[in-house]
């Protein structure tokens, strides 16, 4: 997890690391709609984690009255919410 957020979101205060580096907390990311940074630095730890199509498809889709979402790939665990004026916030864990 370190590895992923040294290469995609070394410079990010929205992407973080937690828990003794077992999971990647990812807040406000895409507020309000806007196409920033901190998308293409999530995007970039979730490919680099492994994370399949599929789960971006599901993250694609999720809207704000689908409440919390939950999607495994390979040994982590993503968890997320999105709210057009929060935009996504996300936990992955290791499983």
């Amino acid at each position: 997890m370190e590895a992923a957020i040294d290469s995609c979101a070394s410079d990010s205060d929205r992407i973080t690391l937690a828990d003794d580096g077992n999971t990647i907390v990812a807040e406000g990311i895409g507020i309000d709609g806007e196409t920033d940074e901190s998308i293409e630095q999530l995007v970039c730890v979730l490919v680099y984690l492994g994370a399949p199509d599929s789960l971006f498809a599901h993250l694609d889709s999720t809207r704000a009255i689908d409440g919390r979402q939950e999607d495994e790939f390979g040994e982590y665990t993503a968890a997320w919410t999105f709210h057009p004026d929060d935009g996504v916030n996300m936990t992955i864990t290791t499983n």
